[in-house]
C-alpha cells in the first residue's frame, strides 16, 4: 500500500508539472493509468484535496488516455474525443499538461482523420499550449478543434466562440484559423476572433504582426483582406457585408485580463455577454430597450450584481430572480 501511495503520489507531481513530460515521464504515467485500480486510487487521492482557485482557475476533467487507445484499437471509425472544462471534479490536471499528453499519446496512435476538441462552457476561460508552441486564450462558451495531424503537416484549427491567439512563427506551415465566414492566416502575430453561433457578427482583430483574412459570402466570390495592427475585419452574417475598420485593442482584449468591457455597446449584446460571462439566463422586454447602449467596465472579480448595478446607474433598470431568471425591467 505504501508503494501504491508512492507511485500515486509520483504521478500526481509529474501530472503538476509546468513543463512537457518527456517520453520516459510520459510512458511512466500511461504504465500506471493502464491499471483500473491505478485510477480508482489516483481519483480519491485527489478528491481529499481541497481546490485552490489561486492555483488554477479552470480545471479539467481527467479521461484515461489508455481507455482511448483502447477504444480506437477496437473501433475502425474515426471518433472525436472531447474535453469538457468545469470547476470541480474528483481528477484533475493543469490543462495545458493534459492537452500537451493528450497530443503526443495520439500523435503516436491515431490517424489524421481524427480531431481533438477542447471546449469551455458559459462562465469558464482557460488558456492553453498549442503543439505548435503557439498560445491560445479560451473566452467563455468556447470551442477550438483541431487535427491531430496539427503541428506536423499543417496548423489549421476551427473556433466556434472567442479566442485570441500568439502565434509561433513557422513561415512553412502558416496558421490559419476557420471561424464562421472567416479564414484567417498568420505566420507570427497575435490576434482575437469571435465568431458565436447566435452571432450576427464575426469578428477578427489584429494587436500584432499581419493577418490575411478570407471571407465567404454567401453570394459572390470570396473576398480578401489584409490586415494591419489596430485593424479588424468585421462580417456581417445577416446582410452578407463586411467592413474593415480600426478598433480599441483595450476593449476587444480586455476578457482576456477577465474583465468585461463594452464600448457604445447595444443593450441586447451586453445582456446576451453578460449571460455567457456569468452562465445566466436574463430576460427582458426587447422593445423596452431597442435603443440604449451601453459603455462600461466591470473589472476582475466584480459580481454579477455590481454589473447590474452600473447598468441601473446608466440606464436605470430594476432586478429580480425569478425561477433561476434574472427579469430585467425599466425603471
Amino acid at each position: 500500500m505504501d508503494n501504491e501511495k508512492t507511485d500515486i503520489k509520483k504521478v500526481i507531481e509529474l501530472l503538476y508539472q509546468k513543463r512537457p513530460l518527456n517520453k520516459q515521464e510520459l510512458l511512466d504515467v500511461g504504465k500506471f493509468l493502464k491499471n483500473p485500480g491505478n485510477i480508482n486510487e489516483l481519483n480519491l487521492y485527489l478528491d481529499k484535496i481541497p481546490e485552490d482557485r489561486s492555483y488554477s482557475n479552470i480545471k479539467i476533467k481527467v479521461e484515461s488516455i489508455w481507455e482511448e487507445i483502447k477504444k480506437r484499437r477496437e473501433s475502425t471509425y474515426p471518433f472525436k474525443r472531447v474535453i469538457s472544462i468545469i470547476q470541480k471534479c474528483a481528477a484533475i490536471l493543469l490543462l495545458p499538461l493534459l492537452l500537451y499528453t493528450s497530443w503526443v499519446t495520439y500523435q503516436n496512435f491515431f490517424t489524421p482523420e481524427e480531431y481533438f476538441t477542447l471546449v469551455t462552457h458559459k462562465g469558464e476561460q482557460t488558456n492553453i499550449i498549442l503543439p505548435d508552441g503557439s498560445s491560445a486564450w479560451l473566452n467563455v462558451d468556447t470551442r477550438i478543434t483541431y487535427n491531430t495531424s496539427y503541428g506536423k503537416k499543417d496548423r489549421e484549427l476551427t473556433v466556434s466562440g472567442e479566442a485570441f491567439f500568439k502565434v509561433k512563427k513557422n513561415a512553412a506551415k502558416p496558421f490559419i484559423v476557420h471561424i464562421r465566414n472567416m479564414d484567417v492566416k498568420a505566420l507570427g502575430t497575435a490576434f482575437n476572433v469571435k465568431g458565436y453561433a447566435d452571432d450576427i457578427m464575426v469578428q477578427t482583430s489584429l494587436f500584432e504582426g499581419k493577418v490575411d483574412v478570407k471571407i465567404k459570402h454567401s453570394q459572390g466570390p470570396l473576398e480578401q483582406q489584409i490586415l494591419t495592427p489596430g485593424q479588424s475585419m468585421v462580417f456581417n452574417k445577416k446582410t452578407d457585408t463586411s467592413d474593415k475598420k480600426e478598433f480599441n485593442q483595450e476593449t476587444v482584449g480586455a476578457w482576456k485580463n477577465k474583465q468585461l468591457f463594452f464600448e457604445n455597446t447595444p443593450f441586447n449584446e451586453v445582456i446576451k455577454n453578460t449571460e455567457r460571462w456569468f452562465n445566466v439566463d436574463i430576460v427582458y422586454p426587447v422593445n423596452r430597450f431597442g435603443n440604449d447602449y451601453l459603455t462600461l467596465r466591470l473589472k476582475k472579480g466584480e459580481s454579477l450584481e455590481r454589473l447590474l448595478e452600473i447598468i441601473d446607474e446608466t440606464i436605470g433598470i430594476k432586478y429580480k430572480i425569478e425561477n433561476d431568471k434574472i427579469i430585467l425591467t425599466k425603471k
